[in-house]
């Protein structure tokens, strides 16, 4: 039996049809698997450095924050600081003037001493009355320099406060890092991250 022969029309139609099977076939096939994969893969990685410029903004959002905290914090114990050493100075300041007092105090309590004793015609400058009076004054001296000893103790105190709050101050301030070092730091974690992706996508495919 003769084969039929398609001429004109019908054979352009049929030669069309044959190409669109092979390009179908190509795409859904072997080959197609390969574009879908590498289509899947660009559209993931736009995806993932889309998100990787939002991530790096975050970044230097949340290391804003935490300057801006930081510096409060710093500003804060550096106030204490300088308040702890007033208070150091204010306590020296009280137990000069104590001391000063118990001092004019114990004058007092000599020259009244001597007075009385003079009154009653003894020599206050020998025996047992000049014996009262270094005493008296001795005594005195030991009060007036235990209160500049609390003083000194109130003052030590405040100090070492101080030097608290300093260092709390100065470990806030330098714990502040640049947003653009934590923006940079997130966009090298998230590319290695979308490239390491790409990879298996494309080893996949």
């Amino acid at each position: 039996m003769c084969e039929a022969v398609m001429f004109g029309t019908a054979a352009v139609a049929a030669s069309e049809g044959a190409a669109a099977t092979a390009a179908t076939s190509g795409l859904f096939g072997t080959a197609g698997a390969f574009g879908w994969g590498a289509t899947a893969g660009t559209l993931s990685t736009a995806a993932g450095i889309g998100g990787l410029g939002l991530s790096a903004v975050g970044a230097m959002q949340q290391t804003d924050a935490a300057n801006a905290q930081a510096d409060a914090q710093s500003k804060i114990a550096a106030n204490n600081a300088k308040v702890s050493e007033n208070e150091a100075r204010y306590a020296e300041g009280v137990a000069e003037r104590n001391a000063q007092t118990k001092r004019r105090q114990t004058a007092q309590l000599i020259g009244t001493q001597r007075a009385a004793m003079g009154a009653s015609g003894a020599v206050v400058d020998q025996g047992s009355y000049m014996d009262l009076t270094l005493d008296t004054a001795q005594q005195g001296e030991l009060d007036a320099l235990a209160l500049v000893d609390e003083g000194d103790r109130a003052a030590w105190r405040a100090r070492s406060n101080a030097a608290n709050y300093t260092a709390q101050s100065n470990i806030y301030a330098n714990s502040k890092t640049s947003p653009l070092a934590s923006a940079s730091g997130s966009l090298l974690s998230g590319a290695g991250q979308i490239g390491s992706n790409w990879y298996r996508m494309t080893k996949k495919s």
